[in-house]
This record gives C-alpha cells, sequence and structure tokens, in this order.
C-alpha cells in the first residue's frame, strides 16, 4: 500500500480547558500514523493528548511559543476503528485549535523519520531543514500555527522548499483568526533522498505576527513477501535505497534498513544487472546491528556498480524485504518474490 493521506478532522473553541474533535463519521485504519498539530494562547499551559482508542501520542521537535504556543505529536501502528476522536486538555480556559491527519500506508515501527520546528516573526516563515531522509518513498507532513487574518490563506513558499513548492497539498486548517487560533497542515510525497524544508506565507496575516513551522517526514512501509532461495528471482520496482560511504572502491559498502532487533540474522543476496534476475553473484549471512541496519562490506561485493542485490531478513517468523541496493549513488530499489 502505498503512503498516503487519510481522514483529517479539527476543533477550535474558545473557553475552557478541553477541545474535543467531533466523533461521527471519521473512521481510521488500525496500522496508520496519526499526525495532530495544537495551537492555542500562551496564557494556559499543555496537560495532555488523547483520543479513544487508548494510543499514546509522542511529540515532535519541541514546544514553541509564538505569541501563541504550539505543538507538534504523532503516534505510529495506532488501534484505528469508527467514531476516533483526539482530545487536548490545558491548565486553563483559553482559545485552542487541535488538527489530526492520518498518514496511511506508512511503517508500523519507526514511521517518523526526519524533522525540523522553527519560529519567526519574518514571511516567509520557515521550518529549517530536515537530515536526509532515510527512504526515497515518504511523506512529508507540513504544520503553520500562526496568523490572524479572517479568513488566513495559506502558500507554500517556492523559494527554499523541498519537495517543491508546486508538489504541495493542503489538507486541513482553521482560518477564522478572528475567534480562534489558526494553523494549516500540507502534505507532499517525498520520491527521492533529500533534506526536507518548507516555508509558508500568509496572505491575510496581521503582519508582523509570528508563526511556528513543523515539518516532519514518514517512511513508507515495505511489505512482506514470501522468498524462495532456489530458482528465478522476478523484480519490481518498489522506490530507491542508495549507497554509503566514499565512492571511492575501497570505501564503498552498503546499507539496508530495518526495523530488525540487533543481532537478527538475514541474508544478503547479489545479483548480476537485468531483470527478471536470475543470476545470483553473491549470497550470505549477515546480521542487523544497533540501528536496525543490515550491511554488506566492500570485500563481500566486487564492482558495486554492474550489480544489483536484494536484503532480505526474518523476524517475529515474519520474512520481508527491507531494501534492496545497486550503485553506484541512488538506485532501484526492488521486491523480490
Amino acid at each position: 500500500m502505498a503512503i498516503g493521506v487519510g481522514i483529517t478532522t479539527k476543533v477550535a473553541n474558545t473557553t475552557g480547558t478541553t477541545a474535543v474533535t467531533p466523533a461521527t463519521g471519521i473512521n481510521t485504519t488500525s496500522g496508520s500514523t496519526v499526525v495532530v498539530a495544537l495551537h492555542w494562547r500562551s496564557s494556559a499551559n499543555f496537560t495532555s493528548l488523547q483520543d479513544n482508542k487508548g494510543n499514546t501520542y509522542v511529540q515532535i521537535g519541541t514546544q514553541l511559543t509564538h505569541y501563541s504556543v504550539s505543538r507538534l505529536y504523532h503516534c505510529e501502528n495506532i488501534n484505528g476503528g469508527t467514531d476516533h476522536q483526539w482530545t487536548l486538555t490545558l491548565s486553563g480556559s483559553t482559545e485552542k485549535t487541535v488538527l489530526v491527519l492520518e498518514v496511511t500506508g506508512a511503517a508500523t515501527s519507526g514511521s517518523l523519520d526526519q524533522s525540523a520546528v522553527d519560529d519567526s516573526v519574518a514571511e516567509p516563515w520557515y521550518s529549517g531543514q530536515t537530515a536526509q531522509t532515510t527512504y526515497a518513498t515518504e511523506l512529508a507532513v507540513a504544520f503553520c500555527a500562526g496568523g490572524g487574518g479572517n479568513p488566513e490563506v495559506w502558500s507554500i513558499d517556492a523559494t527554499s522548499s523541498v519537495p517543491t513548492s508546486g508538489n504541495w497539498t493542503e489538507r486541513i486548517k482553521e482560518v477564522d483568526g478572528t475567534n480562534y487560533w489558526v494553523g494549516s497542515m500540507w502534505t507532499a510525497p517525498i520520491t527521492s533522498l533529500v533534506q526536507a524544508n518548507v516555508g509558508f506565507n500568509m496572505a491575510n496575516s496581521n503582519t508582523p505576527d509570528a508563526a511556528g513551522i513543523y515539518i516532519a517526514t514518514f517512511k513508507e512501509a515495505l511489505g512482506p513477501i514470501t522468498f524462495d532461495l532456489t530458482g528465478a528471482r522476478t523484480v519490481a520496482s518498489i522506490g530507491h535505497a542508495t549507497l554509503v560511504g566514499d565512492l571511492d572502491a575501497f570505501a564503498r559498502y552498503w546499507r539496508a534498513p530495518s526495523n530488525a532487533a540487533q543481532g537478527t540474522p538475514g541474508r544478503m543476496i547479489v545479483y548480476t544487472a537485468g531483470s527478471p534476475v536470475t543470476a545470483v553473484a553473491y549470497e550470505g549471512a549477515v546480521t542487523a546491528d544497533a540501528s536496525g541496519y543490515f550491511n554488506l562490506p566492500t570485500s563481500d561485493l566486487s564492482s558495486p556498480g554492474t550489480k544489483r542485490f536484494a536484503m532480505v531478513h526474518a523476524w517475529n517468523g515474519v520474512t520481508g524485504t527491507t531494501s534492496i541496493y545497486g550503485g553506484p549513488g541512488i538506485s532501484e530499489l526492488i521486491q523480490v518474490g
């Protein structure tokens, strides 16, 4: 299942210590990742964020104070279901806004890859640049909290945004800056290894209102497959991966990320170029390191630029691919079956 966007919902109010999103018709999918954006007046402090499905939410980055206050949270591999709703609780009665977005098709473990946050009083407001994404196929989620127009109108700044401005889609927003704290959530597909960044302009903002800007990238899930070490290996492109290390042949090695625990056994399969792939150039045992990576040393693969290889591993009794690399540089990520 390709990574994408599921449900969105919101709530905004002016009094009380809680804000509760409407439940009717908000049906989430178990296994998804949910991203929740919060914006409230600085006269109150954050107390909790909960939903009615028993999920636990983890903060992305830090709380930003920019006249008002904002935070961003996520929960991966959610317990989903019908009439899903979220509750923000603050320490005192004040205005508050909650925006919710479901990311479908994300990895169920370690879905959050990279993030950056920043606040400023000068438009365009930028999130700052993330570290390079781990996977080439991810989804960027951005949140802008700030401004005071009515109705507020956001746009992605074209100068430095990565992915570029034309690839972003606005998903959920609160535009009534007269009564509520406004905010907007956007998404953009990532199709190569990038350092993500997003900038916002607000057409109706009360300059020089400050804004809190957040960006987070989420990894696409790689589905389980069956694997037979005998016979032909057929391949189909499902994304991209990258070479790690210097391009000098003596410093080159290959890395396959996974969610496997340290010491998990696996096998690295190296193929000659071509599709369907039938010739195996190398096959050997590997184990996951402390970060969940499987590594194939240079000494085990001559002339990497002429080969493609697959990394297949098993954990919890399930066999699946994590990554497939060829080189040099960025190459096809293929699924073996």
